[in-house]
């Protein structure tokens, strides 16, 4: 918990602040400040809890607490007249940055509705038949208990909206009522998974997506009759085409809102949309999408979309997906929600109205490292009129999805804002979440985010983690199993540090003469081909020993295992570390050009002739970005003659 320092904030903080600083000297984890303002920027009296304990902002909305041992920090932010917010943070960034950001807090008015959004969920593949070596997230014995687990750190977040909404793209039954579709990848969901939406807070989902019809006529019948037992609304498919078409409509006091979802390709044989005499999604055409919102127009409803198309693993949309969506606003969509590419995609305003391209995964169980990071979207509707959202970055935490603390979160809003920035939507950060306001006010610097830098002689090039876990310190935290490493060897755990227990480090324990071998457990998928790249870590050991690195490929079309067995290696170089050296891994190379899927980095160790005790830190795989810039020539001339 975080103990409170100073419970009273009077009229200004410095004189406060100033009283209790021999108190809080002697407390481990020093002083974490923030301010809670509203949208326009104005100081908000506010109460922040955390496990019990509360304090309350001075009069320029500031507040102080001190930091106590926890590994996680859960805080909420409540004002009277505002809707409450929480956010979470780790204690190991708060010591490394105590200062939060403005914490922004929404109004609450009649006629204001916020809804949430998350993307695409299931419960079903790896969360009951992992990969060997991984722990059964979901037993049928515990079926219920254990799939509620999975949404116990985002329940909070759905609950405070009035209204929330996932993707469900999956059918529902227990076990199959037939074949499934011809196709590569199907998976199915048990009916519990309809039980733990509820139990989470959500309210809707969409099938307006290319898995709902996973299991032909007879899965979806199934699917169908399961939701309407339960307490959820749903719209985006159907016994036939009409039936898909047909909106949810919602109703928020004065204003009706119609929700309505949409698959963006037929796919098939069979096709997975719905026609005149067969069931399925809706069909994302462009007419579908003008005549339904212009239909939704005519009956006095607010129409709401959500969009389920595009490429996976892209940063961008499609200019299909981006002439569709974007002429569902010129006809009248107040606001379209995409996803399916599994990664998110960024915000944009376009002429007033939100367009959200892409959210990522919400609860899912892909198992490479960019399908991982993901958004919540928190959107205030004033009737058809945005008036605030507010991105909850979310890392996908072996499976669980987790509110993202530290380098995740920073990775996550750093993407968020780079991309909603191209399309000239510029986002502010709010404490740890990124947001988006209408709000007449001067327009704020970009925010800062943490950048790999490198430098030489006389230029410096910037770059970006494309790991963002590997300073480890997440790794135990929200009762979550972390995939991410090839730690189940006993004797590779991830502990913490011998000073401080918030770091954690990868830590080897090997006999003279032995090599073990360590690093990424699976796949990058997502790299720029072609690009200079660096692994860098921290590495220090009790005896001598030998750290080489490489690159293993998994080439386009292999299999999964098969690569994990015998993907081409590249060796990227070694390094020698002495006893007890503090000894700093950093080779350079390019990704592959051509014929790779997807990468990963290996590390092996080698103990020379005696025991070693290895300990291995901050592990990066940097894609770099920019050149070597330098604004003197004459210095890079000189530099490269040499």
């Amino acid at each position: 918990m975080l103990r409170l320092i100073c419970s009273v904030l009077t009229l200004s903080l410095t004189p406060v602040l100033a009283g209790c600083q021999s108190t809080l000297e002697t407390q481990a984890g020093g002083l974490l400040t923030g301010r809670v303002v509203d949208v326009d920027g104005a100081p908000v009296s506010a109460k922040i809890t955390l496990e019990g304990l509360e304090a309350k902002t001075d009069d320029q909305g500031r507040f102080a607490l001190s930091p106590s041992d926890d590994m996680v920090y859960r805080l909420e932010f409540e004002a009277d007249g505002y809707y409450p917010m929480r956010q979470t943070f780790s204690r190991a960034e708060l010591l490394n940055n105590p200062s939060l950001d403005d914490v922004i807090l929404v109004e609450q008015r009649a006629g204001r509705t916020l809804f949430a959004f998350g993307g695409d969920a299931m419960i079903g593949r790896r969360f009951y038949a992992p990969f060997d070596g991984e722990p059964v997230l979901v037993s049928k014995a515990t079926r219920l208990a254990d799939s509620k687990s999975l949404l116990a750190e985002m329940k909070p977040y759905l609950e405070r909206a009035d209204y929330a909404s996932i993707n469900l793209e999956t059918p529902i039954f227990e076990t199959p009522p037939g074949e499934p579709a011809p196709k590569f990848v199907t998976f199915y969901s048990a009916p519990e998974t309809l039980e733990v939406l509820e139990w989470a807070g959500v309210d809707y989902v969409a099938l307006g997506n290319n898995h709902i019809y996973d299991f032909l006529e007879p899965g979806l019948d199934v699917t169908m009759a399961q939701l309407e037992q339960s307490t959820l609304d749903y719209s985006g498919a159907g016994k036939d085409e009409a039936e898909a078409l047909e909106p949810f409509r919602l109703a928020r006091g004065e204003h009706s809102f119609d929700l309505l979802s949409y698959v963006g390709w037929p796919a098939g044989p069979p096709s997975q949309t719905a026609e005149t005499d067969k069931g399925g999604a809706a069909f994302g055409t462009e007419a579908n999408l003008i005549e339904t919102t212009r239909t939704s127009l005519d009956q006095v409803g607010i129409p709401i979309l959500q969009f389920h198309g595009g490429l996976e693993y892209v940063e961008e949309p499609t200019l299909d997906v981006e002439t569709k969506l974007k002429l569902a606003v010129d006809a009248g969509a107040a606001l379209v929600i995409g996803h399916h590419p599994h990664v998110d995609q960024g915000l944009e305003l376009y002429y007033g109205k939100l367009i959200a391209w892409s959210l990522g995964n919400f609860l899912f169980d892909q198992y490479f490292y960019s399908a991982q990071s993901a958004a919540m979207l928190y959107v205030w509707m004033d009737g058809d009129e945005l008036h605030h959202a507010e991105a909850v970055p979310i890392y996908i935490k072996g499976y669980h999805p987790t509110p993202a603390v530290g380098p995740m979160r920073n990775a996550i809003n750093r993407r968020l804002f780079d991309l909603s920035a191209k399309r000239d939507t510029h986002l502010q950060l709010s404490g740890g979440h990124m947001v988006l306001s209408t709000a007449k006010k001067t327009k704020r610097e970009r925010p800062q985010f943490e950048t790999a830098i490198d430098r030489n002689a006389c230029g410096v090039r910037t770059g970006h983690d494309l790991l963002a876990r590997g300073d480890f310190d997440a790794h135990t935290l929200f009762d979550a199993p972390d995939r991410s490493w090839l730690d189940m060897d006993e004797r590779i755990p991830i502990a913490p540090s011998e000073t401080e227990p918030t770091d954690l480090e990868m830590k080897l324990t090997l006999e003279a003469g032995e090599t073990l071998l360590t690093g990424m457990r699976k796949f990058q998928r997502v790299f720029t081909p072609g690009s200079p790249m660096t692994v860098r870590a921290k590495i220090n050991s009790t005896a001598e020993i030998k750290v080489e690195a490489f690159l293993q490929v998994r080439a386009t079309g292999q299999s999964l295992s098969d690569a994990l067995e015998n993907g081409r290696k590249i060796r990227l170089g070694s390094i020698s570390v002495g006893p007890h050296e503090n000894t700093q891994l950093d080779l350079d190379f390019a990704s592959p050009r051509t014929r790779a899927r997807s990468i990963r980095v290996l590390l092996g160790v080698s103990s020379a002739e005696t025991d070693a005790e290895t300990r291995i830190d901050e592990l990066e795989l940097i894609e770099w970005k920019t050149p070597f810039h330098t604004d003197d020539l004459e210095c890079s001339q000189t530099y490269l003659a040499r």
